[in-house]
Protein backbone atom coordinates (compact mmCIF):
# COMPACT_ATOMS: atom_id res chain seq x y z
CA UNK A 1 0.00 0.00 0.00
CA UNK A 2 1.43 3.66 -1.04
CA UNK A 3 0.24 6.21 1.74
CA UNK A 4 -0.13 9.82 -0.10
CA UNK A 5 0.76 12.35 2.82
CA UNK A 6 0.79 16.06 3.29
CA UNK A 7 2.86 17.75 4.96
CA UNK A 8 1.46 20.89 7.28
CA UNK A 9 1.90 23.36 10.27
CA UNK A 10 1.91 21.87 13.48
CA UNK A 11 -1.41 22.45 15.48
CA UNK A 12 -1.77 24.16 19.04
CA UNK A 13 -3.49 21.09 19.98
CA UNK A 14 -4.89 17.71 18.46
CA UNK A 15 -8.03 15.85 19.79
CA UNK A 16 -9.14 12.14 19.64
CA UNK A 17 -11.24 10.27 16.86
CA UNK A 18 -11.93 7.31 15.91
CA UNK A 19 -11.52 6.04 12.39
CA UNK A 20 -11.85 2.73 10.75
CA UNK A 21 -11.72 1.10 14.27
CA UNK A 22 -8.20 3.15 15.22
CA UNK A 23 -8.39 5.86 17.93
CA UNK A 24 -5.52 8.84 17.73
CA UNK A 25 -4.15 9.76 20.83
CA UNK A 26 -5.23 13.44 22.00
CA UNK A 27 -2.07 15.79 22.31
CA UNK A 28 -1.45 19.34 23.10
CA UNK A 29 0.82 21.86 20.95
CA UNK A 30 3.60 19.87 19.02
CA UNK A 31 6.93 21.40 18.21
CA UNK A 32 7.34 20.52 14.61
CA UNK A 33 4.98 19.47 11.44
CA UNK A 34 1.87 17.49 11.01
CA UNK A 35 1.32 14.64 8.75
CA UNK A 36 -1.85 14.69 7.13
CA UNK A 37 -2.64 11.54 5.06
CA UNK A 38 -4.77 12.08 1.85
CA UNK A 39 -5.49 9.40 -0.08
CA UNK A 40 -3.74 5.58 -1.07
CA UNK A 41 -3.19 3.42 -3.64
CA UNK A 42 -2.92 -0.32 -3.30
CA UNK A 43 0.92 -1.34 -5.23
CA UNK A 44 0.67 -4.78 -7.09
CA UNK A 45 4.16 -4.61 -6.65
CA UNK A 46 7.29 -2.36 -5.50
CA UNK A 47 9.13 -1.55 -8.55
CA UNK A 48 12.66 -2.51 -9.46
CA UNK A 49 15.62 -2.71 -7.60
CA UNK A 50 17.66 0.08 -9.02
CA UNK A 51 14.23 2.04 -8.03
CA UNK A 52 14.11 1.12 -4.15
CA UNK A 53 18.04 1.66 -3.73
CA UNK A 54 16.92 5.28 -5.06
CA UNK A 55 14.01 5.87 -2.57
CA UNK A 56 16.73 3.96 0.18
CA UNK A 57 19.34 6.68 -0.70
CA UNK A 58 17.36 9.31 -0.39
CA UNK A 59 15.66 8.56 3.29
CA UNK A 60 17.72 9.82 6.33
CA UNK A 61 19.95 7.65 8.45
CA UNK A 62 20.11 9.71 11.57
CA UNK A 63 17.51 10.92 14.05
CA UNK A 64 17.77 15.01 15.09
CA UNK A 65 18.73 15.28 18.93
CA UNK A 66 15.36 16.78 18.90
CA UNK A 67 13.82 13.41 18.63
CA UNK A 68 11.61 12.65 21.98
CA UNK A 69 13.33 9.73 23.75
CA UNK A 70 10.83 7.13 25.87
CA UNK A 71 12.46 7.22 29.79
CA UNK A 72 14.64 3.88 30.46
CA UNK A 73 11.84 1.15 31.77
CA UNK A 74 13.44 -1.17 34.75
CA UNK A 75 12.89 -4.28 33.04
CA UNK A 76 12.90 -6.09 36.40
CA UNK A 77 9.73 -5.19 37.30
CA UNK A 78 7.62 -6.11 33.97
CA UNK A 79 5.49 -8.81 34.68
CA UNK A 80 5.29 -10.91 31.39
CA UNK A 81 2.47 -13.59 31.86
CA UNK A 82 2.62 -16.65 29.46
CA UNK A 83 0.83 -17.41 26.65
CA UNK A 84 -0.13 -13.88 26.15
CA UNK A 85 0.86 -11.77 22.66
CA UNK A 86 1.06 -7.52 22.37
CA UNK A 87 -1.16 -5.34 21.14
CA UNK A 88 -2.07 -1.36 21.69
CA UNK A 89 -4.14 -0.31 23.99
CA UNK A 90 -5.93 3.06 24.00
CA UNK A 91 -2.78 5.48 25.11
CA UNK A 92 -0.95 3.93 21.95
CA UNK A 93 0.97 1.87 24.11
CA UNK A 94 1.76 -1.93 24.25
CA UNK A 95 -0.24 -3.96 26.20
CA UNK A 96 -0.90 -7.92 26.62
CA UNK A 97 -4.28 -9.47 24.43
CA UNK A 98 -6.66 -10.54 27.12
CA UNK A 99 -6.85 -14.27 27.48
CA UNK A 100 -8.31 -16.60 29.96
CA UNK A 101 -5.39 -18.33 30.74
CA UNK A 102 -3.43 -15.56 31.88
CA UNK A 103 -6.02 -14.60 34.97
CA UNK A 104 -6.75 -18.40 35.29
CA UNK A 105 -4.95 -18.81 39.28
CA UNK A 106 -3.80 -22.27 38.51
CA UNK A 107 -0.42 -23.50 37.37
CA UNK A 108 3.17 -24.74 39.07
CA UNK A 109 4.43 -21.22 39.12
CA UNK A 110 2.53 -19.06 42.02
CA UNK A 111 4.21 -16.08 41.32
CA UNK A 112 2.31 -16.22 37.96
CA UNK A 113 -0.93 -16.38 39.47
CA UNK A 114 -3.24 -12.93 39.23
CA UNK A 115 -4.03 -13.17 42.72
CA UNK A 116 -0.21 -12.95 43.95
CA UNK A 117 0.86 -10.44 41.41
CA UNK A 118 -1.53 -8.14 42.33
CA UNK A 119 0.55 -8.14 46.12
CA UNK A 120 3.16 -5.60 44.10
CA UNK A 121 0.95 -4.45 40.73
CA UNK A 122 -2.16 -2.59 39.81
CA UNK A 123 -4.17 -4.30 37.54
CA UNK A 124 -5.53 -2.50 34.44
CA UNK A 125 -7.63 -3.86 31.86
CA UNK A 126 -9.36 -2.59 28.64
CA UNK A 127 -12.86 -2.71 26.85
CA UNK A 128 -12.91 -0.85 23.46
CA UNK A 129 -13.44 2.77 24.78
CA UNK A 130 -12.81 2.12 28.63
CA UNK A 131 -9.84 1.40 31.02
CA UNK A 132 -10.36 -0.37 34.42
CA UNK A 133 -8.23 -1.05 37.59
CA UNK A 134 -8.03 -3.61 39.73
CA UNK A 135 -6.26 -3.53 43.28
CA UNK A 136 -6.17 -4.97 46.51
CA UNK A 137 -7.53 -2.09 49.08
CA UNK A 138 -5.88 -3.96 52.51
CA UNK A 139 -7.46 -7.57 52.36
CA UNK A 140 -10.11 -7.33 49.74
CA UNK A 141 -9.59 -5.98 46.04
CA UNK A 142 -11.17 -2.68 44.92
CA UNK A 143 -12.36 -2.56 41.17
CA UNK A 144 -12.11 1.00 39.43
CA UNK A 145 -13.51 3.30 36.05
CA UNK A 146 -9.76 4.93 35.33
CA UNK A 147 -11.32 8.41 33.87
CA UNK A 148 -9.61 9.78 30.55
CA UNK A 149 -8.14 6.75 29.71
CA UNK A 150 -6.53 7.90 26.54
CA UNK A 151 -3.96 10.60 28.49
CA UNK A 152 -2.78 7.87 31.01
CA UNK A 153 0.23 6.36 29.64
CA UNK A 154 3.06 5.17 30.99
CA UNK A 155 4.89 8.88 31.57
CA UNK A 156 1.81 9.21 33.59
CA UNK A 157 1.64 6.37 35.57
CA UNK A 158 5.03 7.41 36.42
CA UNK A 159 4.30 10.18 38.12
CA UNK A 160 1.52 9.28 39.92
CA UNK A 161 0.21 7.20 42.99
CA UNK A 162 -0.78 3.54 42.03
CA UNK A 163 -2.94 2.81 42.64
CA UNK A 164 -4.50 5.88 41.04
CA UNK A 165 -5.77 8.40 42.77
CA UNK A 166 -9.70 9.02 43.49
CA UNK A 167 -9.91 12.35 41.06
CA UNK A 168 -8.27 9.97 37.96
CA UNK A 169 -10.46 6.83 38.72
CA UNK A 170 -13.94 6.11 39.86
CA UNK A 171 -14.49 3.22 42.23
CA UNK A 172 -17.22 0.79 41.25
CA UNK A 173 -16.68 -1.65 43.65
CA UNK A 174 -14.88 -2.00 46.49
CA UNK A 175 -14.03 -5.31 49.87
CA UNK A 176 -14.44 -7.95 47.24
CA UNK A 177 -12.85 -11.00 47.43
CA UNK A 178 -10.99 -12.62 44.71
CA UNK A 179 -12.83 -15.37 44.20
CA UNK A 180 -15.97 -13.24 43.31
CA UNK A 181 -14.29 -12.30 40.29
CA UNK A 182 -15.38 -14.27 37.61
CA UNK A 183 -13.57 -14.19 33.97
CA UNK A 184 -15.18 -15.68 31.07
CA UNK A 185 -13.72 -17.17 28.01
CA UNK A 186 -15.97 -14.58 25.92
CA UNK A 187 -13.50 -12.23 27.41
CA UNK A 188 -15.81 -10.73 30.29
CA UNK A 189 -15.95 -10.31 33.45
CA UNK A 190 -18.68 -10.88 36.06
CA UNK A 191 -18.64 -9.55 40.00
CA UNK A 192 -21.69 -8.93 41.47
CA UNK A 193 -24.47 -7.00 39.47
CA UNK A 194 -21.44 -5.39 37.54
CA UNK A 195 -20.54 -6.73 34.12
CA UNK A 196 -17.78 -5.61 31.86
CA UNK A 197 -18.16 -7.08 28.47
CA UNK A 198 -15.37 -7.39 25.31
CA UNK A 199 -12.35 -7.00 27.20
CA UNK A 200 -9.59 -6.54 24.80
CA UNK A 201 -6.09 -6.47 26.53
CA UNK A 202 -4.97 -5.92 30.23
CA UNK A 203 -1.17 -4.33 31.73
CA UNK A 204 0.17 -4.64 35.19
CA UNK A 205 1.89 -1.24 37.06
CA UNK A 206 3.98 -1.40 40.12
CA UNK A 207 2.13 -0.46 43.17
CA UNK A 208 3.39 3.00 44.42
CA UNK A 209 2.76 5.46 47.26
CA UNK A 210 4.00 8.97 46.58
Amino acid sequence: VAVYCRVTKGRNSYQSSLRNGIRSRKLGAFEGCSIKPESYKMLEDLGVIEELIQVARVMPEVLPESFRKCPPMNSTRVVVPPETEVIFNLSLEPAYKFSLPAFADYGLDPALRTSNILFENALYFETEDKRYELAIDETSYKLSEVLSPFEKGSAFMGKHTVPLDKKYAKTLLSGAKWEEFKWSESCDLHIGEIVIKGISNFKYFPLQIK
